[in-house]
């Protein structure tokens, strides 16, 4: 016990010896400053001219032909017209509503009739991609379009679908 008592006051004088002697002044390093150090880069930098000053000159506008809009319309019209001649596919990026699409022909025939009863004024359209039959109505180039008869179709067919489709132009 005499031991303990012993060794633990001589941690204790170790330990404050240590906090003392760390608390001296000249134990803090101090920051060492390059103040002799320098360097010029500026033969390295580009320099830059200043900007001259440009003078605006305001030109009259009683001088100026106002564009035909009409003839412009007509140009636009042309290139449009143009670029789709040239190409070789001749196809538009559309949209046409799904109303079915399944393996039985007998249920493909049947949604056909229901759109000829409830759509007389659309035609549908039948189609076999081996191994489903689909019946789908109307091309639409907008997505809006096809939306208005997707609305209808949906009461009758819940499955109805607006799906991508590639119309063909016709000429």
């Amino acid at each position: 016990m005499n031991m303990n008592l012993f060794s633990s006051k001589i941690y204790l004088f170790i330990l404050t010896a240590g906090i003392l002697a760390s608390c001296q002044k000249g134990a803090v390093v101090q920051n060492t400053t390059y103040s002799g150090y320098h360097e010029d880069l500026s033969v390295f930098r580009k320099a830059a001219a200043a900007p001259e000053k440009e003078e605006k000159t305001v030109e009259p506008t009683e001088n100026i032909p106002k564009p035909n809009v009409k003839n412009i319309q007509e140009e636009v019209a042309q290139a449009v017209d143009s670029y789709f001649l040239d190409q070789d596919d001749k196809f538009w990026k559309g949209y046409t509503v799904l109303v079915y699409s399944g393996n039985e022909r007998e249920q493909a025939n049947q949604a056909k009739e229901l759109l000829y009863q409830n759509f007389p004024k659309v035609k549908p359209i039948f189609e076999y991609v081996y191994p489903n039959y689909r019946v789908k109505v109307g091309q639409y180039l907008d997505r809006i379009e096809a939306q208005l008869v997707y609305l209808k179709a949906k009461k009758i067919f819940p499955n109805a679908l607006i799906t991508p489709e590639r119309i063909k132009i016709k000429q």
